[in-house]
C-alpha cells in the first residue's frame, strides 16, 4: 500500500486519470472538507506538519489537474515513470509487483555521508572556472509565469455536538469490526447520511467500512482518518476503533499479498 507521499495526484484525489473538470473540483472540495483544520477526520491523528504537507499536496495536486497544460504534463510523467518501473521489473525478472514493498522503512542515512554532500562542480577546477554557456542561459532566463487557476470556495467547517451520544452499553471489550461499528450506529439511531454530513467522508466510504470491504477504501491515510470519524460521531473512543479496525485491515492485506506470492 503506498503512503501519502506516494499517491499520484489522481490517487490523492480519488480521481480516474479520465475525470473531468467537475469531478476533480468535486473531490478536491471533498479533501479540504475531510483534512480541514475543524475536520474530524484528522482530528488527533496528524500533527501540524503532517496536516500542512497533506494540505499542500492537496493544492498542488488541485492545481496541476485544474489546468489543461499542466495536467498533460503531469500525465506525459506519469506515463514515463510507469513505462521505467515496467522496465526495471523486467531486467529484474520478477514475477510481482515492486509495489509490495512500499510499507518496509529503509534505514535512515547520516546527512554527514560524504555520499550525500551537495555536488560542486567548481571543486578542484581552480579560480578561472566558468560554467558553460548553456548554464549561463538557462539560469538567466526568467521564470514561465504560474497558470492562474480559480478555487473552488472552501466549506465551513462543521463543529457537531457529542456530548448526547449515549456510551456503548454492550462493550464485552472484542475487536471493533465494521459489523459491529454498524450495529453501535443503529442502536444509537444514527443514519449512515447523518454520519456522513457530520463527518464530510462519502456514504460509499462508510458503507465499505461497515461492510469490511477494506479493498474498497482508499489509502491507509485516509481510511484511518474516515474510521476515526465515524467512531466519534457515533460516540466510540476513536482510538480504539483505529487500532482494532486498522490491525485487521493490515492482517487482510499481508494474507492477500502471500497468496498472490504463492501463485
Amino acid at each position: 500500500m503506498k503512503n501519502l507521499t506516494e499517491l499520484s495526484y489522481y490517487e490523492l484525489l480519488e480521481v480516474s486519470p479520465d475525470a473531468g473538470n467537475r469531478e476533480i473540483e468535486r473531490a478536491y472540495q471533498m479533501a479540504q472538507a475531510t483534512y480541514g483544520e475543524s475536520s474530524l477526520a484528522t482530528y488527533s491523528l496528524y500533527g501540524d506538519e503532517e496536516l500542512a504537507t497533506i494540505r499542500a499536496r492537496i493544492e498542488e495536486a488541485y492545481r496541476v489537474l485544474s489546468e489543461p497544460a499542466e495536467r498533460s504534463r503531469y500525465d506525459r510523467g506519469l506515463a514515463r515513470a510507469e513505462a521505467l518501473a515496467e522496465e526495471e521489473v523486467d531486467e529484474l525478472g520478477l514475477d510481482f509487483p515492486l509495489d509490495e514493498f512500499d510499507d518496509l522503512d529503509p534505514r535512515p542515512l547520516d546527512a554527514g555521508s560524504p555520499d550525500l554532500r551537495p555536488f560542486d562542480p567548481r571543486a578542484g577546477a581552480g579560480d578561472d572556472f566558468r560554467p558553460r554557456s548553456g548554464i549561463e542561459t538557462e539560469s538567466a532566463a526568467s521564470p514561465s509565469p504560474r497558470p492562474s487557476f480559480r478555487r473552488p470556495e472552501r466549506l465551513a467547517p462543521v463543529q457537531p455536538d457529542f456530548s448526547k451520544v449515549a456510551p456503548l452499553e454492550d462493550d464485552d471489550g472484542s475487536p471493533f469490526t465494521g459489523a459491529r461499528l454498524r450495529r453501535a450506529r443503529l442502536a444509537r439511531g444514527i443514519e449512515l447520511e447523518q454520519v456522513a454530513s457530520v463527518t464530510k467522508v462519502m456514504v460509499r466510504h462508510l458503507e465499505s467500512i461497515e461492510a469490511d470491504r477494506y479493498a474498497d477504501l482508499p489509502a491507509p491515510v485516509y481510511a484511518r482518518g474516515f474510521v476515526s470519524a465515524y467512531a466519534r460521531c457515533i460516540g466510540l473512543d476513536a482510538d480504539r476503533v483505529c487500532r482494532d479496525y486498522m490491525a485487521a485491515l493490515r492482517d487482510t492485506e499481508n494474507r492477500d499479498t502471500g497468496s498472490r506470492r504463492r501463485a
